[in-house]
């Protein structure tokens, strides 16, 4: 159930990837997810890098957040 749950917040995140889109989306579509089936979200890791970079910008909340960027 939790790897479930894991994997539909990963795409349900990705779907929220979009031009125009805050990363904010991603977050709330993580956490959407997260709630349905009763977790919570973890809020001192955050996803982060692009391709081959890790550990750089842009830092992705799997939370709901406010951030407009």
């Amino acid at each position: 159930r939790l790897v479930q749950a894991a994997l539909e917040s990963r795409d349900e995140g990705v779907a929220a990837c979009r031009p125009g889109g805050c990363l904010s989306d991603v977050g709330g579509a993580i956490h959407a997810v997260s709630d349905a089936y009763g977790y919570g979200t973890v809020r001192h890791y955050r996803g982060h890098g692009i391709s081959s970079d890790f550990h750089c910008a842009p830092f992705v909340k799997h939370f709901r957040n406010d951030e407009t960027m």
